[in-house]
């Protein structure tokens, strides 16, 4: 089984994880993401609805 990540790697991610900024502003960051992509899927949602109520309601047949 041996060794799964080279000492490069480890070094890497031990910086990474000890900078505090990073992970506060990433989690920020994804959290602005989440909430934007909820509001876009409730439109989504909304939308499917009003189209999915009468196909030739919004056509000129």
């Amino acid at each position: 089984m041996g060794k799964r990540f080279d000492k490069e790697f480890k070094i890497e991610a031990v910086r990474l994880a000890s900078e505090p900024g990073n992970t506060d502003d990433e989690m920020q960051r994804l959290k602005r993401e989440n909430e934007r992509l909820r509001r876009e899927r409730d439109i989504l949602k909304k939308a499917v609805a009003i189209f999915s109520e009468d196909p030739n309601r919004y056509s000129d047949s």
